[in-house]
């Protein structure tokens, strides 16, 4: 399964968003809970004093400054006994009930109490509150709660402010950068690459130029030499072709052993004139316009069977045909390349098996089976498919469409003439 990509961009925001939403959020909660802490060690802490410097007496109720003290549980409010458990109860430890609607409103009442011991001293000291609303009750945005989220946002908005303008610088660059890459071809490769804002951008822009002309130089040295090699290698295969015509014509009745090394000789330079006319044509820098003209599909596949049945002269191959009188305008030579390729990649690598040739219109169908397994050619091999490669190569200039499938003992190559 393919992987989704993502834009680096992209994920880079969202994990600087996440981060920094997930640090704030904290310190948001910690500084409320801050703030709460202080407010009841102050409480605790008045208790405490409150505690130590009055002392009462069995059955009495101590209020100093809103504050009650009592020596014994029964003593204290009934509303105060009804928020708390006297079993579950420390010693010196502030214990708190808070009423509110929800967490954005003000509390309502609140109950603090705290069991002490000062020495040989003990008792209860409790205090509460109810908000009397005296004036115009103030908002729900003006509670700690609500200020601590409040200030949390902003700090995530300034946060993402500044992260996407950092984005923006960074990013603007880098997509200069890929403008100019994909702006890159022969014709402006040898120009200096532009000035970035970025020291390790400009380096990288001349790496990527760097690169681009090594590997352009190299094509262009093995296009050369295709080239060159091709056409120097034309007259010597014409002398070598001339040359068995006229040892045949010369002398026509020749030994058995003779006759077969010239024969070799002929087919040899048969096949290196078709490769190297092949590989001449595939390595020009502008491919030459051809001319079409109108050609018998039928009648063509039949002539480059006929020109290359020495290929499988004393081979035990059986070929079938299926062929239509189709006419259709195609460039000759092309055509000629394609289908002998084809035919030729076929013979050469079926020793005893079946050739079918399948024609309909403008399609062609070529396959070839190996009828005895431990003769069945290596498909993985460079020489088997060297031929395909050609065609494929020569299709794709031509436009026409080329499928090859590798079956069981052989090959399979179809190849429409026409546009599609």
């Amino acid at each position: 399964m393919r992987e989704i990509e993502i834009s680096l961009r992209r994920y880079i925001l969202i994990a600087l968003f996440l981060l920094a939403t997930s640090i704030i959020a904290l310190l948001s909660y910690f500084w409320t809970q801050q703030f709460f802490k202080g407010l009841d060690g102050m409480m605790r802490g008045t208790m405490l004093n409150l505690a130590s410097s009055y002392s009462v007496s069995e059955g009495e109720q101590l209020k100093v400054h809103n504050f009650l003290i009592v020596k014994h549980w029964q003593r204290l409010p009934p509303e105060v006994q009804q928020a708390f458990s006297p079993t579950e109860m420390e010693d010196n430890q502030l214990y708190k009930k808070v009423f509110r609607e929800n967490i954005w409103d003000r509390p309502n009442a609140a109950i603090f109490l705290m069991k002490f011991r000062q020495g040989a001293q003990t008792g209860f000291i409790s205090h509460q509150f109810s908000e009397q609303f005296t004036s115009i009750p103030a908002p729900w945005y003006k509670s700690p709660e609500a200020i601590a989220i409040s200030v949390a946002l902003l700090a995530i908005a300034i946060f993402g402010s500044i992260v996407l303008m950092l984005m923006h610088t960074v990013t603007k660059p880098v997509n200069a950068l890929h403008k100019w890459a994909s702006t890159l071809d022969a014709t402006n490769l040898e120009e200096p690459p532009p000035q970035f804002k970025y020291k390790e951008l400009s380096n990288l822009a001349h790496l990527i130029q760097q690169s681009l002309v090594d590997v352009n130089t190299s094509l262009k040295r093995e296009q050369d030499f295709v080239r060159y090699a091709s056409h120097e290698l034309r007259t010597p295969i014409a002398i070598i072709r001339s040359s068995v015509e006229l040892i045949d014509k010369v002398s026509p009745s020749l030994p058995i052993k003779c006759a077969k090394a010239i024969k070799r000789i002929d087919v040899a330079s048969h096949e290196m004139a078709t490769l190297s006319e092949t590989l001449l044509w595939l390595s020009k820098a502008s491919k030459p316009k051809l001319d079409c003209q109108p050609i018998y599909l039928d009648q063509l596949i039949q002539s480059q069977v006929k020109a290359l049945s020495y290929l499988i002269a004393e081979r035990d191959i059986q070929m079938s045909f299926d062929l239509s009188r189709y006419q259709v305008w195609l460039p000759s030579a092309a055509a000629k390349i394609v289908i002998g390729n084809l035919i030729r990649n076929a013979m050469q690598h079926t020793f005893c098996g079946t050739i079918e040739i399948h024609q309909h219109q403008d399609l062609i169908t070529i396959k070839n089976t190996e009828s005895i397994d431990n003769l069945a050619p290596q498909i993985d091999t460079l020489g088997y498919g060297l031929g395909l490669k050609l065609v494929e190569q020569l299709c794709q200039q031509l436009n026409w469409q080329c499928h090859i499938e590798f079956v069981k003992g052989g090959c399979c190559a179809s190849v429409y003439l026409c546009k599609h």
